[in-house]
């Protein structure tokens, strides 16, 4: 990666690469600052077998929709050496929004429920300005989510999990809840 794909990931322009690498600079970076911070204010979770890995997906192989969030930025979650799991950042305008959900239902068909609510607020007013619902796909061995606006209320997120990636959370989940001191 040359010193200007550096420059430009960090920046938040140039969306993609010509290639697609892993390791990207500007995700790692923000990684890094959200685990200090997590460590910082002692809301870290417990140890996992994952590693979260971040790649940067080239320009050619980058949706649109995901340009629009600023970066072809993905994390994989990956357990010795396999991918189990991708994280995408769409944008959070409207357009954007439909544009996620057709090319998801697309690729995934209809959805099979809706989760949680986002709803974006006027530090002025405080009057609700925006909302958007959590949509699943529950596919045999995947699960899909996307979240039109996460609580930057400027982006999205799409997660794309193999069953066994959300088993070896639950089971981590569980031994963690199992060794913390019983009253």
């Amino acid at each position: 990666m040359s010193g200007g794909d550096i420059f430009s990931a960090m920046a938040g322009i140039g969306h993609g690469g010509s290639e697609t690498c892993t390791g990207d600079p500007a995700t790692t970076m923000a990684m890094g600052i959200v685990g200090l911070a997590q460590m910082a204010t002692g809301t870290q979770g417990p140890q996992s077998s994952l590693s979260l890995v971040p790649a940067r997906l080239a320009d050619g192989m980058c949706p649109e929709w995901v340009k629009v969030g600023g970066s072809c930025s993905v994390i994989l979650s990956v357990k010795n050496g396999v991918v189990l799991g991708a994280a995408l950042v769409p944008g959070g305008d409207n357009d954007t929004q439909n544009k996620v959900a057709r090319e998801l239902g697309k690729k995934y068909g209809n959805p099979a429920g809706y989760g949680d609510s986002v709803e974006c607020r006027s530090n002025l007013t405080g009057a609700v300005t925006r909302e958007a619902k959590e949509v699943l796909w529950r596919l045999p061995g995947l699960y899909v989510t996307y979240s039109p606006l996460v609580t930057d209320c400027k982006r999205g997120r799409v997660s794309v999990e193999l069953d066994y990636l959300r088993k070896v959370r639950a089971s981590e989940q569980s031994a963690h809840m199992d060794a913390e001191p019983k009253m």
